[in-house]
């Protein structure tokens, strides 16, 4: 074959899995982990993990368990009670720990609810959503509270009553259109909650009737009642009003109401606890008198699973797989009134208004794991699907919307939900999905984002660990992050689900994944995330100095752009919330910024190396018959050195990178082929460099490094794997080689 020449500069697609060795995408890798994927082509080892600067540490003021350390939930409350601060709430077992986010991380309070979460609800975890001034949580255990936050450090919670109108009623055993000829406790119930009055359903079921008492002579005759049928359930007081608007029961029975069950409504009650014991308090307070209901606890406490803000009001999911919303929120009052305000049964006001609560009823569905609100429409995640939410051009009103299920692909942990600006990420059993509105149509549409990137790496992951992943969305960077653990398999002694030590991470921009890798040292665990409001990423024009001396260009200074970031180290907006499990529990608070790229440096000065590596997909040359060799390989990265330190006198740099290049021939996998060749040093200076001293600032002339490299072995298809080297940096520009092979096949 004739000699060509072969550049890679635009490395940016990630990490591939589904491609065979011959149709392998070109500046994609076979397998990669801590290699940071920029968008200007280069790759870089990240930063190591580590306490962000000045951080504090708080412990818990109750020690929870190991197992109930990890069932945490948190929630950034963004601009909390109106103040201007932004909060960080974490819950851990029935503890509320708050943090004020700012540079570093402070504590602020921690509250006990005194709502302990059992194991069994253990993985359902606590569901946040601000709402106007308050932040709203529920727990599939201990309802629903309402928070307030008073600045400086003061958080106070209130129940909330989630009330509805009583849309059911009770079974009372009859046809809807029988009309019984005794009345039940159950029964008298149902028609008072169909809007008749006690005298009105006494007056329906009874009639005058003249008795012989003695035949006489003369005969003595009296007047006494006689039940006659009590109104049934498909009976409407309304329709058995004259003109001058007295009752009669004649008109009502000239009627023909079919089997159509009247409108029931008329009481309020809680949606979870003993409806029984509230439907009989309605029923003594408009008969004055008591009757005996049964026990309703099918919806218990353990209703509630998810809450969202959307509309102006608070929505409610729940293990029914029903989803509550309320009023327009307004005050205090409205935040758990799901029902319309005018009474459904009265003959004067009953019609439903835009501004009112109610109660949606998705067939089907199961339980509600996620509520998330994306631009017109709310979307509503379960095991078996997503449904969408939404009203006509785009205003969701209590009297007119839409429910549309947008794909039976059901989520998979429930805090993999994350929106994105307009587009919505989510976890599922068979890959990574995208929601996305369609143009057309202007109604949410799902893609499967994994099935040709990633799916293989994606269905690795065990299915116990996708359960208790978490997500968030790194505005800064434009990039979607998920944590999951590689250990928890959800087996009986394996209690940590959420010691997080892997990263999955979604470029939007490049369209691409990317894995990383968190190592864990001294019981150190980050377990979730939160956005940091005071970082600014931006960029800062600083003058080009050579020697001491500015250089200029026609009379003005040379500048160069340099990413600048405030509040803390990195470059992502992205805090770790992190659990330390010593002798005692304590929270604090982490970063990627560790320039020793080590995890956890700061907890016992040594931490652990975090390596990288990246292995190149399969390059053919457009050749898969003939053997290739390539005589040099030719590597270009960025020069990383910033100055120099004095290590018991010597002067060692600081900022060094280092790059260890190992070609792998014909698809093997592993040593045992025999086509690894020997690794090499790849990161070179061509010429040695003299510091004056500890303030030498480095400044070696060139931004690249390039080196050539000869390589070794030869066959019908070129991987490299790129490899770090401890407590160096690594950015990775592209590489270049020249290749020739032999003409026969």
């Amino acid at each position: 074959m004739p000699k060509s020449n072969l550049e890679r500069n635009t490395f940016v697609k990630g990490l591939i899995t589904e491609a065979t060795p011959l149709t392998f995408p070109e500046n994609a890798s076979i397998d990669e982990d801590n290699f940071v994927l920029n968008r200007d082509g280069s790759r870089q080892r990240r930063l190591g993990m580590d306490y962000e600067n000045n951080n504090t540490t708080t412990t818990l003021s109750e020690l929870p368990t190991e197992s109930e350390v990890d069932r945490t939930s948190s929630f950034t409350w963004k601009n909390a009670g109106y103040t201007g601060i932004d909060i960080f709430v974490m819950a851990v077992k029935g503890r509320f720990v708050f943090f004020e986010l700012k540079s570093p991380v402070t504590y602020l309070a921690d509250v006990t609810t005194g709502v302990a979460i059992p194991l069994e609800f253990a993985s359902d975890g606590v569901s946040f959503a601000a709402v106007e001034d308050k932040l709203i949580t529920t727990t599939s255990y201990g309802g629903v509270n309402k928070w307030t936050f008073t600045s400086p450090n003061t958080f106070t919670y209130e129940a909330v009553d989630v009330q509805v109108r009583d849309q059911w009623g009770v079974e009372d055993g009859l046809e809807v259109s029988e009309r019984p000829s005794t009345l039940t406790d159950l029964h008298n119930y149902n028609l008072l909650n169909q809007g008749w009055t006690p005298s009105n359903i006494l007056n329906f079921g009874s009639e005058d009737q003249t008795v012989v008492v003695s035949p006489g002579p003369p005969p003595v005759v009296d007047t006494i009642q006689v039940v006659t049928g009590y109104p049934s359930n498909s009976d409407v007081m309304q329709y058995g009003k004259d003109a001058t608007d007295t009752f009669d029961k004649e008109f009502i029975k000239k009627q023909f109401f079919g089997n159509s069950p009247a409108v029931r409504g008329r009481f309020i009650i809680d949606y979870v606890g003993d409806r029984g014991a509230q439907r009989e308090a309605s029923a003594l307070s408009e008969l004055e008198e008591t009757v005996t209901l049964p026990e309703d606890l099918a919806v218990a406490r353990s209703s509630f699973t998810s809450v969202a803000s959307f509309a102006g009001r608070v929505f409610y999911g729940t293990a029914t797989g029903d989803v509550l919303f309320s009023q327009i929120i307004l005050d205090d009052k409205t935040y758990g009134r799901c029902y319309q305000e005018a009474d459904p049964t009265s003959e004067h006001i009953s019609d439903l208004l835009p501004t009112d609560g109610g109660l949606v009823k998705i067939l089907g569905a199961g339980p509600v794991l996620a509520l998330v609100a994306s631009g017109a429409s709310l979307l509503v995640f379960t095991a078996l699907g997503v449904w969408e939410i939404s009203g006509p051009d785009g205003v969701f009103a209590a009297d007119d919307y839409n429910v549309r299920q947008i794909t039976t692909a059901g989520i998979i942990g429930k805090e993999t939900a994350v929106a994105a600006e307009d587009s919505v990420f989510y976890w599922s059993k068979g890959g990574i999905y995208l929601l996305q509105r369609d143009q057309v149509s202007g109604y949410m549409s799902a893609s499967n984002l994994t099935e040709s990137t990633i799916q293989d790496y994606y269905l690795e992951i065990n299915t116990a660990a996708r359960d208790y992943a978490t997500g968030v969305y790194d505005s800064s960077q434009k990039k979607v992050r998920w944590l999951y653990s590689s250990s928890f398999d959800g087996s009986a002694n394996n209690i940590y689900p959420k010691s997080y030590d892997k990263e999955l991470v979604f470029d939007l921009i490049l369209q691409a994944f990317y894995p990383q890798t968190i190592y864990s040292v001294g019981g150190n665990y980050v377990c979730g995330y939160t956005e940091a409001p005071e970082f600014i990423p931006t960029t800062d024009e600083q003058n080009v100095v050579d020697s001491g001396i500015l250089v200029t260009d026609s009379g003005d200074p040379v500048v160069v752009s340099v990413d600048i970031a405030t509040g803390n180290n990195s470059l992502s907006s992205i805090v770790y919330p992190t659990i330390r499990a010593t002798s005692d529990t304590t929270i604090t608070f982490s970063v990627y910024n560790n320039t020793n790229f080590k995890d956890w440096e700061t907890f016992n000065a040594t931490g652990v190396d975090a390596p990288a590596y990246l292995v190149t997909g399969y390059e053919l040359f457009a050749d898969s018959q003939r053997n290739k060799y390539i005589p040099y390989l030719t590597v270009h990265m960025k020069f990383t050195g910033t100055g120099f330190t004095d290590i018991d006198g010597n002067l060692f740099p600081v900022g060094d990178s280092g790059c260890r290049v190992q070609p792998q021939w014909d698809f093997a996998d592993s040593a045992n082929s025999g086509k690894w060749g020997n690794s090499f040093q790849a990161y070179r200076l061509k010429r040695p460099y003299m510091p004056s001293g500890v303030g030498d600032t480095f400044d070696y002339g060139h931004a690249v490094i390039s080196t050539k490299n000869k390589l070794r072995g030869s066959g019908k298809a070129l991987s490299l794997k790129f490899n770090t080297e401890e407590g160096k940096d690594c950015q990775l520009y592209g590489w270049a080689m020249t290749v020739e092979g032999g003409g026969s096949v």
